[in-house]
């Protein structure tokens, strides 16, 4: 069953609510009102029935329960700027082609300041009214030259009028790589300087789960994401690395993706670095952990006291739109949920952040969750699991009872 709401910033406690009862309402179709089966809780061994459970809050987790790209975007934007004070106003807003990940990807190096803003997706027919309605109450309030609004891509005419009562400033290419470079620029133009530090990813659709995971850090730092394909360096990621005295590479993926060939053709530019796993789930952990001392670059999450972002794999483009969980709140990267759920490298990797204390709980430190996507994308057996693997808890291991 599909909702279709209005979403406003007084509504949006109503629209987390909406979504659970949605939820359930879609378990139950077909069942003749039957309750959903009973799920079996793998902690204790119990049966429980979750027919009772109406919202999707838990103690350390934030739950965005989008239903498309455009709610994943909504969600994620009136969490971060709810827009009721000029503190809290984007001083920007980033326009992005949704079904095209290698520019969104791209257009999220503009999240961080000064922009400050979210990224909103548009279709080649148009923008979705629920993203008009949400430009409308951000009111950006413009950053240095006044631009409020950031169109990423080709654009048609009709997105360009539905838009025209704003200030725009468009940035394009004849491809992604182009684009990117030419984001690079532009950032570049507003802070006044390359930065040192940039990210090399496949632009290659195979690769997308691999290159996806530094959305998270661009949005944090601003240092941008270039790309290769096939086995070569693109004309556009060469300009763009010469802008640069002898960078530091960080090249995301494995060599199926990224071959040691074109490994060694950075390396002309720069100082090369690789980080990756042998699936997409390691590789968004292993660079979650990761940590450059010299040069300062990586998430280095390795202790407790984070914030994380995961989505499941399965409905991997709400990342475009949910980086800016790293940007301002509590600063998480993004890990992959496999199929919406764990398995033994995310539990060991949160068991390894997972907060612990010696007598006092409310002295924390404290891990915060936010997961993306519905209870079909991501289950409420999932979120439960990962809500107890967040949870401060004693370090000899008697529990909260004896503190």
């Amino acid at each position: 069953m599909k909702r279709v709401y209005t979403i406003t910033l007084l509504l949006l406690i109503s629209i987390f609510t909406l979504s659970a009862c949605a939820d359930a309402e879609k378990s139950n179709e077909g069942t003749n009102n039957e309750q959903p089966e009973a799920a079996q809780d793998k902690t204790t061994g119990n049966t429980k029935s979750i027919k009772g459970l109406f919202q999707l809050q838990t103690k350390n987790i934030t739950r965005l329960p989008a239903e498309d790209l455009v709610e994943s975007s909504l969600y994620t934007s009136q969490t971060i700027w709810p827009a009721t004070q000029e503190e809290n106003h984007p001083n920007a807003i980033i326009l992005a082609p949704g079904e095209d990940w290698q520019t969104t990807l791209a257009a999220a190096d503009l999240i961080h300041h000064p922009v400050n803003g979210p990224i909103l997706p548009y279709q080649e027919d148009g923008l979705d009214e629920r993203v008009l309605e949400e430009i409308n109450r951000l009111n950006p309030l413009g950053i240095q030259d006044g631009t409020e609004i950031i169109l990423i891509g080709n654009a048609s005419k009709k997105i360009k009028d539905q838009i025209a009562k704003y200030q725009v400033h468009q940035i394009n290419g004849e491809t992604y790589k182009e684009t990117a470079k030419n984001i690079d620029d532009y950032y570049a133009d507003m802070t006044e300087g390359y930065p040192e530090n940039v990210i090399v990813v496949s632009g290659d659709d195979k690769a997308k789960l691999f290159s996806l995971p530094v959305i998270n850090w661009i949005a944090h730092m601003a240092e941008p994401v270039l790309f290769v394909s096939g086995n070569s360096v693109p004309e556009e990621t060469k300009e763009a690395l010469k802008n640069r005295d002898n960078p530091t590479i960080y090249i995301v993926g494995p060599e199926k993706f990224i071959s040691t060939k074109v490994e060694s053709d950075l390396g002309e530019y720069g100082t090369t670095e690789r980080i990756a796993g042998k699936t997409a789930v390691e590789t968004s952990i292993a660079f979650a952990m990761y940590k450059d001392e010299k040069t300062g670059f990586g998430w280095g999450l390795e202790e407790p006291g984070h914030g994380v972002s995961m989505i499941s794999d399965q409905t991997s483009d709400y990342a475009l739109t949910a980086a800016p969980f790293s940007h301002l709140g509590k600063h998480a990267p993004l890990i992959w949920l496999p199929d919406g759920k764990t398995n033994k490298d995310l539990e060991e990797f949160l068991k390894l952040i997972q907060p612990t204390f010696k007598e006092d709980p409310s002295k924390g430190p404290y891990n915060h969750g936010f997961l993306t996507g519905n209870t079909e994308d991501i289950p409420v057996e999932t979120q439960g699991m990962i809500d107890s693997m967040l949870e401060i808890i004693q370090s000899d291991g008697d529990g909260h009872a004896g503190h």
